[in-house]
């Protein structure tokens, strides 16, 4: 039966939908490095954009914790001065099980001794230790058998690269130059470290445009974790990628559904023939399937 508007003319109702938040998606894991997870954003990125793992420093644990992640959840970057404590000892006991060092030889630096004595803190107490450092520097190495990252690879359960500078680590070649596609890194990166190349890193600037080919060749490559890395802290492209994640299967969306009701000269809608009236029905929050 046909609805009518207080004057006459046809009652259509549209339909149209919004996202409202993401959720993890069960057997993969999206992390987000320091910059993504600054204070006070670090809530939104549990509550919105479906994010389960997030690095953070000792300082900021507990803000992570009052922030929904759980200490499973959490990637603790520590250094040579701060890597062990209460608050260590206290996040290993709730479940904590990665902590992280980034650019300890190119940035730092620090000796290999540090790095060694960290390693087996850690190791002594079951849980993962990785570094990150500049593709470089795993590059212009790798035939050294006496080489820093020739001796950290059996030191360290993870290895991944960080640089966002410079061709060819992570594809970037600076201001104003189309990026470069990093997937053929990765699989160098794969080939080289193996199951130690367990995460890699997706920027939310450099890699616009590259959310999508990233993502499925993440999954093509067996990786059940990503983590994303924000310079400055900019969320302008969180969204876009959250939305290609899901995509390439990496996270659940769920939208918000509303009905408008228009008035229309005809029974049909058509733009030019229609007004929106005013009243809009919210029917409530579905997940959606790519």
């Amino acid at each position: 039966m046909a609805e009518y508007c207080a004057d006459g003319r046809y009652a259509i109702w549209r339909h149209w939908e919004e996202t409202d938040h993401y959720e993890p998606k069960p057997g993969k894991v999206i992390g987000a490095g320091p910059d993504v997870a600054a204070k006070p954003h670090i809530g939104l990125l549990k509550s919105k954009w479906g994010f389960s793992a997030v690095i953070v420093g000792i300082s900021d644990i507990q803000s992570a914790i009052s922030a929904g992640f759980s200490y499973p959840q959490l990637v603790i970057a520590v250094d040579p001065n701060n890597y062990q404590g209460s608050e260590i000892d206290n996040a290993i006991a709730n479940g904590t099980r990665y902590f992280y060092n980034d650019e300890p030889f190119t940035v730092s630096p620090w000796s290999k001794t540090q790095i060694e004595t960290i390693s087996n803190y850690y190791r002594a107490r079951g849980v993962r230790y990785g570094i990150g450092e500049q593709c470089h520097w795993y590059r212009t190495i790798l035939g050294d058998e006496t080489s820093d990252a020739q001796y950290m690879r059996p030191r360290v359960d993870l290895m991944t690269y960080t640089n966002y500078k410079g061709f060819p680590c992570l594809g970037y070649v600076g201001p104003g130059v189309a990026p470069e596609d990093q997937r053929p890194m990765w699989d160098w990166m794969q080939g080289f470290c193996g199951g130690q190349f367990e995460i890699p890193w997706i920027s939310l600037h450099q890699d616009e445009g590259e959310f999508n080919n990233l993502l499925g060749h993440a999954s093509n490559l067996g990786k059940s974790r990503v983590s994303v890395y924000a310079p400055l802290a900019n969320f302008y492209n969180l969204e876009s990628f959250c939305y290609h994640a899901w995509l390439r299967g990496w996270l659940r969306r769920f939208v918000k559904r509303w009905a408008d009701k228009y008035c229309c000269t005809t029974p049909q809608f058509y733009p030019e023939t229609c007004e929106f009236s005013g009243e809009r029905q919210f029917i409530g929050i579905f997940e959606t399937f790519a």
